[in-house]
């Protein structure tokens, strides 16, 4: 069976982004005459020049290369051989919904094949869509942990590990998982969830 990744990375990419659903994917030679040989991404409406994918501005760019660097990823792994993702500020050029389904995608692509991922965050927006995806049991609470990690004062070096469920519990409370030991309750945008009235409306 042949593997027609460009389908697939079209296939996924016009779930983040909509606007390109219908359009087709090519890789193809990097604009300008490169003797490298890099290649680019390019985006083709029907009846249409295609049109590089950097043309979409960088939250594409930044999707693209994430779904197709999975996606190759997936054609190279299997229970002998299992594969690993690094992904280094996933909010990066992102609108937060829109980062929401990337995050979808990439944790479906992850289910499908024995691919371990490591995010490496700094962000809100991903901590709330990961604890939604929890919530929706998209993700299973038993394959994500996740890792709060603090340099204090004369390089002492600390860390806290957050399980499945306790991750869902310490997001539903209204904490921060950046800060394992204060929570940043009176800091945390998050904290609005848990300030109400007498009456019970939410102070914002």
């Amino acid at each position: 069976m042949k593997f027609d990744w460009e389908e697939r990375i079209a296939e996924r990419l016009s779930r983040v982004f909509p606007l390109v659903n219908g359009a087709s994917v090519r890789i193809d030679d990097a604009p300008g005459k490169r003797e490298d040989g890099a290649k680019s991404g390019y985006i083709q409406f029907k009846d249409q020049p295609r049109i590089s994918v950097d043309q979409f501005g960088d939250g594409m760019r930044h999707s693209f290369k994430v779904l197709a660097c999975l996606i190759a990823l997936e054609e190279a792994v299997d229970e002998d051989h299992p594969g690993m993702f690094l992904w280094e500020d996933p909010e990066l050029f992102m609108h937060p919904a829109t980062l929401g389904r990337l995050i979808k995608e990439v944790v479906g692509l992850l289910k499908e094949k024995p691919i371990q991922a490591f995010l490496s965050t700094q962000s809100l927006d991903v901590q709330v869509w990961i604890g939604q995806l929890l919530n929706e049991k998209f993700i299973d609470s038993k394959s994500i942990n996740a890792y709060s990690l603090m340099l204090k004062q004369k390089g002492e070096f600390r860390t806290r590990l957050f399980q499945g469920e306790e991750i869902i519990s310490w997001l539903d409370s209204g904490f921060d998982l950046r800060d394992a030991e204060t929570a940043m309750i009176d800091q945390s945008p998050l904290s609005w969830r848990l300030k109400s009235s007498e009456e019970g409306e939410i102070l914002w």
